[in-house]
């Protein structure tokens, strides 16, 4: 239990600084909004999709049952979509 809530802690604060370092810069005026637009674009289209695909590529999932997990998913949803 303490491991978990460690964990959130290590996940979780670095995310809270960072947006206390951008809620102080721009209070004090050291960031202007167009500075907070180009990096949240930055941030967005660049950084989050190249997380998204490190996490994926260097996560332990056994490929052949997240994709039998998949394709039931994938079976539920079309067949949803065509009987409702």
């Amino acid at each position: 239990m303490i491991e978990a809530i460690l964990f959130a802690i290590t996940i979780v604060m670095p995310n809270l600084f960072l947006m206390g370092l951008g809620f102080f810069m721009q209070r004090r005026g050291e960031a202007s909004q167009a500075f907070i637009n180009q990096a949240s674009n930055f941030v967005f289209n660049y950084c989050l999709p190249c997380l998204l695909f490190f996490s994926v590529v260097d996560s332990d999932v056994d490929l052949y049952n997240a994709s039998r997990i998949e394709s039931r998913w994938l079976c539920y949803y079309l067949s949803f979509v065509f009987w409702s």
